[in-house]
């Protein structure tokens, strides 16, 4: 089972909002330098890049999807390239893009997922959950996808539906991310997370942490990475949604708890002008400066 549907959760709208949400908007639509939040990617200059992962909504993972068709057959010759992935809630992670750039690492993480026949209804209720926003045509992979997700749902289990679970090892944790170190290749990853940065897109950071001479900058991100893989129903007798999680993840690979903390960072930008795009390009700037 792909990893990236292993967190599966879009963070609800309007989490943890506040004041400073709109002045973030704008620090993020302005190093963008886009109208609308979509997928995308820039040259700020030669030396630096920048692209963008919003969410990781199903509808945005299509976007991300043509992204990738673009940044092909064009020059990857940055020497940092800045991820952006404030305010991003999750859903399922997609960054095959930064392998332009850099090699992201198979890396595996500690985690129990449930595997019992109520496994793939729950899930199925997720992905008709997650698949609101989606509008035809879309791609034959994800069309792939939620055929399977459907095909799931008629797979035959033990009589009584025992509970059983899948219990994988980890080769890689977020403890043993190091700053500063040099990078392997050419470029080095900036990654900008804040505490709007949930689930996958925590997922999406570790990976990023996990290549050698990557930041990690921002605040601590919202901490929603240990309880995963989301399963929805609806309770009977009622019209009431709930959401149970099917499955644990030791993100930092010591037992620690992780929600409502999140992942640390190399470097805080505890302030909304810390965050502003004159910040951000001056922060990459200096990082240069230190290879």
């Amino acid at each position: 089972m792909a990893f990236r549907r292993l967190f599966g959760r879009i963070l609800p709208r309007g989490i943890r909002h506040s004041p400073a949400d709109g002045e973030r908007k704008a620090n993020i639509s302005a190093l963008a330098q886009t109208e609308k939040d979509f997928p995308s990617f820039r040259s700020i200059s030669p030396q630096i890049g920048y692209i963008r992962f919003p969410t990781f909504s199903k509808a945005n993972v299509e976007r991300i999807m043509k992204l990738e068709e673009t940044l092909k057959g064009r020059k990857h010759d940055e020497e940092l390239l800045i991820v952006d992935l404030r305010g991003n809630g999750g859903g399922d992670n997609r960054i095959e893009a930064l392998n332009n750039w850099v090699t992201i690492p198979p890396v595996e993480f500690k985690m129990r997922v449930g595997a019992s026949c109520l496994y793939p209804p729950l899930r199925w209720g997720y992905t008709q959950v997650s698949s609101s926003g989606l509008k035809p045509p879309i791609s034959e992979s994800l069309r792939r996808d939620l055929q399977g997700g459907l095909d799931a749902l008629s797979q035959d289990d033990a009589a009584g539906c025992p509970a059983k679970f899948v219990e994988q090892a980890w080769t890689w944790s977020y403890v043993q991310h190091r700053y500063p170190s040099k990078p392997a290749g050419k470029t080095r990853l900036l990654a900008l997370v804040d505490d709007g940065c949930g689930s996958d897109c925590e997922y999406a950071a570790m990976l990023i942490a996990a290549v050698p001479g990557s930041v990690i900058a921002g605040v601590n991100t919202f901490g929603v990475g240990q309880f995963i893989q989301p399963g929805y129903f609806v309770l009977p007798n009622t019209r009431l949604v709930f959401r149970v999680a099917l499955g644990t993840s030791d993100m930092y690979g010591d037992g620690r708890s992780f929600d409502g903390y999140g992942l640390d960072v190399d470097l805080v930008l505890a302030k909304q002008e810390d965050q502003s795009p004159e910040s951000i390009v001056a922060l990459a700037k200096r990082l240069l400066a230190e290879r």
